[in-house]
């Protein structure tokens, strides 16, 4: 269970706990932002599971409850081999958890680790992507069901060696959830492996799988996910990744070469344009070619049954002719019923035969009566339930226009309204005149059209000028008219003060390692070098361009706090690296190099495979002769050459 990126659920639980009057928790699998994962024994049932309590913060808001529960009911129908089961949505007062199987097994993102060169070939992928076709097929084709987070750390290898596809449509729906109510951005899923549209929220589709599937194939292959660093979000948008030989060259990973049908299968995965990629988990396979069990096949347990000449399995055919007996002689035997058997017997059976049928048709009419009859009653029982809302909502609407709750904009807007609202509105707004006098509207008119007019933007001498009229009104107005003004005052006054807080500029202060890096601040193109302080940022998203030479240049994005410095982590750069090769004549001489402050030493011939980008002085020093001094300028991947000739003319 791979839910260990973050902490959210801060509940404590301990072994030997009981919880929800069922299970007993007996150690930790996993703890992360999207829950906490213990392995429990289901006292009911008498077997382990994998018990997943669900965030806190989730338990607080009823619709995304409904929500995950509508997602588990669709996930507790995917009943296939290669797929973790779901057995039950559990809560109480306090908390929710989700029960599953329990998978004793490792994830293929950690088996990548344990593999030379920490990549796998693909000879050792072909069974499990085998499976992983027969389980997204199934939950696609016969659960219409979409996964939305398919990643390796999602997909266990079990003590069998087969692939199980774990949080299959809850994962999603839990980040989902957690980020509405928790008010913080999500990515909508793991932004490495999501599919453009997911990114942009559209519907879900099998084909966001397919891309899931072909980012998670490339990882497996190469050790990275098609992008990896930087800005993801506006790569995945944008950029076509390299192909898996290019990225295995470009990370230094050796291997067997990759089969074009692999090569290009993936990277139609990997399309950005839906129509481009394979349209289903059949076609996909044929195109990696690793055999699938047709449509008709069961889902659930794949076929191991030895195939022989003449079509179908042996096992099969020895299965066939039992029933085939079987069924000649029932032939046989309904033969000699109609042969010999009396005609009075025949007759008797088939008023048995229509007697049964009768009873069905009557007991057939009883349910549908009965059925009927809680439809009426449950109707009327809405009505009902509807009527009590509506009369209450009509006294509390009532209590509110007489206590001068609402704002004299919002009355003049519910006097439009040919409804009950409207008329008991305009009814109100008949006394009021009558008790002020017909020369004028409701005595705090004018001070209330003044304050709606006051738009939450407003420069702050407006606003202090408007609160200046408001303050000298109140202190004159009469009693009756005070709390009108002061209930709109207090909400406009509010509402400013809020989109002034949200929008007031922040500082942000940039470090980076080295020092000395250039940072330019997008989208105002403000350039400093570091350490870096940018002062006036309006708050929200920026992105930072940081660039030194000799080093790889880097983006990162960050949210800059209204009103507030912001200080991210250390911007750490990753210098460009070449090679060098040093000979001489004759061979054996002593050098040094100087290498950011420090000094290396060697002797002719000598290759340095790893040097920083950049120019460095050598000495080299022969036994009995005066040193020699030579410079070299390294460049990012180039194998540069230096040879010193001590040989006389």
């Amino acid at each position: 269970m791979n839910d260990t990126e973050l902490g959210a659920t801060v509940l404590g639980y301990a072994a030997g706990q009981k919880v929800f009057q069922r299970f007993t928790l007996k150690k930790l699998l996993g703890r992360g932002g999207m829950g906490v994962v213990w392995l429990a024994v289901d006292d009911k049932l008498e077997r382990e599971v994998a018990l997943k309590f669900l965030p806190e913060v989730m338990k607080s808001d009823r619709p995304a409850m409904e929500e995950l529960k509508r997602e588990t009911r669709r996930a507790l129908d995917l009943t296939h081999a290669n797929i973790v089961r779901f057995y039950d949505f559990v809560e109480n007062e306090t908390n929710a958890a989700i029960s599953m199987e329990y998978i004793s097994g490792d994830t293929l993102s950690n088996r990548r680790l344990a593999q030379p060169g920490q990549v796998f070939e693909p000879p050792a992928l072909r069974r499990w992507v085998r499976q992983l076709c027969e389980a997204l097929a199934y939950a696609h084709e016969r659960g219409a069901v979409v996964h939305r987070d398919l990643k390796p750390a999602n997909l266990l290898v079990d003590g069998h060696g087969d692939i199980k596809v774990t949080d299959f449509g809850i994962a999603r729906s839990i980040s989902d959830s957690v980020s509405r109510v928790s008010a913080q951005a999500s990515t909508s899923g793991t932004p490495a492996y999501m599919s453009p549209q997911q990114m942009l929220g559209e519907r879900q589709h099998p084909t966001d799988d397919i891309y899931s599937f072909g980012a998670t194939l490339y990882e497996l292959l190469t050790g990275k996910s098609p992008f990896y660093s930087g800005n993801i979000l506006v790569q995945v948008q944008t950029k076509v990744p390299p192909s898996i030989a290019e990225r295995r060259r470009e990370l230094g990973v050796t291997g067997g070469p990759i089969a074009p049908e692999w090569e290009e299968a993936i990277a139609a995965c990997l399309a950005k344009d839906v129509k481009a990629r394979p349209q289903t988990v059949r076609a996909l396979a044929q195109r990696l070619g690793v055999p699938m069990a047709t449509p008709t096949a069961s889902p659930f347990i794949e076929g191991k049954a030895d195939v022989t000449p003449g079509g179908g399995s042996a096992p099969a055919r020895r299965r066939w002719w039992p029933v085939a007996v079987v069924a000649l002689l029932a032939l046989a035997g309904a033969g000699y019923y109609l042969g010999v058997v009396r005609p009075e017997r025949r007759a008797a059976v088939e008023r048995q035969r229509l007697a049964e049928i009768a009873r069905q048709e009557e007991a057939q009419k009883l349910l549908l009566a009965r059925q009927q009859d809680e439809a009426k009653k449950t109707e009327e029982a809405r009505k009902a339930r509807e009527a009590t809302e509506a009369r209450f909502a009509g006294e509390t609407f009532k209590k509110r226009v007489r206590n001068g709750e609402l704002s004299l904009a919002e009355l003049k807007a519910i006097a439009q309204e040919q409804s009950p609202r409207g008329r008991l509105v305009r009814e109100r707004l008949e006394e009021l005149r009558n008790e002020t006098g017909p020369a004028e509207l409701p005595a705090p008119a004018q001070i209330l059209q003044l304050i709606d007019k006051l738009p939450d933007n407003a420069p702050r001498a407006v606003f202090e000028d408007t609160e200046k009229q408001v303050r000298a009104y109140l202190a004159n107005a009469p009693e009756r008219q005070k709390p009108e003004v002061t209930r709109t005052w207090l909400r406009r006054q509010t509402a400013w003060k809020e989109y002034e807080a949200a929008h007031t500029p922040g500082s942000l202060v940039v470090t980076t390692q080295p020092a000395g890096a250039l940072v330019t601040l997008l989208p105002r193109r403000e350039r400093k070098p570091s350490p870096a302080l940018f002062t006036d940022v309006a708050p929200g998203a920026v992105t930072l361009h940081v660039e030194r030479e000799g080093f790889e240049p880097r983006d990162v994005m960050l949210t800059v706090k209204a009103g507030a410095e912001t200080k991210p982590e250390v911007v750490r750069l990753v210098p460009l690296i070449g090679a060098a090769s040093i000979t001489s004549n004759p061979p054996g001489v002593k050098f040094t190099l100087e290498v950011g402050g420090r000094t290396l030493e060697g002797v002719t011939p000598r290759r340095i495979p790893a040097l920083p980008q950049g120019r460095y002085r050598l000495t080299f020093q022969r036994e009995g002769g005066e040193p020699v001094v030579r410079f070299l300028e390294v460049t990012k991947g180039g194998d540069t050459p230096l040879h010193v000739d001590f040989a006389p003319p």
